[in-house]
């Protein structure tokens, strides 16, 4: 009978991480510069729960192709943002807020594919804000976070954005 168990214990095991990963997907796709329709190498990626407060549940950085791959994602929609400095960031499909993106559904063990962006270069700025976007409790970087500026007259409307890096760096350029 221990025998039975302990072959059965290592079958779990083996297929632990074969079972976790059959219930996940991917997004892919390639961010490229709007101006020159170049790759983007460096840019940034979060997918966003479809749900609030809308977590950020996935990450990704574009290689030297502009290519990238946002994995193990359980099946859902999802909102995906794209940012590099210098640029404007975006959300999916060509939009400015949450609130105007198209959603991206994946399903499990597939990658939803194609789902590409192109930034627009910022224009000559006359005034930028940096800083560093840190977790309270634990002093950590924290890396997908948008951070907006917004205007200092009545309609406080948004005049700038972006999304932390890895490292939880942003720049809101042009304000």
């Amino acid at each position: 009978m221990f025998r039975g168990f302990k072959w059965f214990t290592l079958a779990v095991v083996s297929l632990f991480p074969i079972l976790i990963w059959a219930q996940t997907g991917s997004i892919s796709g390639t961010v490229i510069d709007e101006a020159t329709s170049l790759p983007l190498m460096g840019a940034h990626l979060v997918a966003k729960m479809a749900s609030p407060p809308h977590l950020n549940v996935g990450f990704a950085v574009t290689d030297s192709s502009g290519n990238y791959l946002i994995h193990n994602l359980p099946e859902g929609d999802y909102y995906v943002a794209a940012c590099r400095m210098n640029y404007k960031c975006e959300f999916y499909d060509n939009a400015e807020s949450l609130s105007s993106a198209t959603l991206v559904h994946v399903t499990s063990g597939a990658t939803t594919t194609d789902i590409n962006f192109s930034l627009a270069p910022l224009s000559i700025s006359t005034g930028a804000i940096s800083g560093i976007v840190i977790d309270e409790a634990t002093s950590l970087p924290l890396p997908g976070v948008a951070v907006a500026a917004k205007s200092s007259d009545s309609t406080h409307h948004m005049v700038g954005g972006a999304m932390t890096d890895l490292n939880g760096h942003y720049v809101i350029h042009n304000l």
